[in-house]
């Protein structure tokens, strides 16, 4: 499938390592029990030295969980300027409610594992919204 949203500018710093350049995402509009796909391209920034992960996480008005993808990241052996690509794919549980959705990301370091700052032009937060997904029947 062609991607809806494709490079779309991103700019949010996580922590000192990586900023999020940009997000393809295939859709906005979704059904209960369907896979969602979206590209995440994150620059390495100053030296990383931990181990990191990626996180999008579908949630709804509660901020209740109901979908997640978690990526490991090789961000220490990049150098400032490198471009790394961060695939991820959510399954939709297929009893979801219908409703709209927060896509949110973020970036964890592994040992010990810690949230980074997000810092965007919300505010510092420990994960940023990338989008509204609507679901439907």
């Amino acid at each position: 499938r062609p991607m809806v949203v494709r490079g779309r500018e991103v700019g949010a710093r996580f922590g000192t390592v990586a900023e999020l350049r940009t997000v393809d995402l295939e859709r906005l509009e979704v059904r209960p029990g369907d896979d969602l796909h979206l590209m995440l391209r994150w620059t390495v920034v100053g030296s990383p030295m931990g181990k990191y992960s990626s996180f999008v996480h579908v949630l709804d008005e509660n901020w209740k969980l109901y979908a997640q993808s978690d990526n490991w990241l090789d961000l220490a052996d990049g150098a400032p300027g490198d471009v790394v690509r961060d695939p991820h794919t959510l399954h939709l549980p297929p009893t979801m409610p219908s409703g709209r959705y927060r896509l949110n990301v973020g970036l964890y370091e592994r040992d010990p594992f810690r949230n980074l700052t997000t810092y965007s032009p919300e505010g510092e937060t420990t994960s940023l919204t990338l989008a509204t997904l609507e679901i439907r029947p």
